[in-house]
């Protein structure tokens, strides 16, 4: 989603960090979903981009809660307890 916003813009992930004053791999990972956005950076990106801090903080943990789901539903069911001693 954020490499779709930088581009409607017209700004590069190394640009957007440049304006920010992060470090540009910071950009690149949450663009990559290798890390998530820090309540620092949402406050950043929240002001660069004119929305709420807390609309990427939340998109963010539906994004993980949705995948924990996804995983949890590949989970088999846990085998019955069996008896001590069996």
């Amino acid at each position: 989603m954020l490499r779709d916003e930088l581009a409607g813009y017209g700004v590069s992930p190394t640009a957007l960090a440049r304006q920010l004053a992060v470090p540009p791999n910071r950009i690149g990972q949450i663009i990559a979903g290798k890390h998530a956005a820090t309540g620092d950076t949402a406050l950043r990106l929240g002001r660069w981009l004119g929305v709420d801090p807390r609309f990427r903080l939340n998109l963010q943990t539906e994004c993980e809660l949705a995948e924990a789901d996804r995983l949890w539903a590949r989970i088999a069911a846990p085998p019955a307890a069996r008896p001590r001693g069996l």
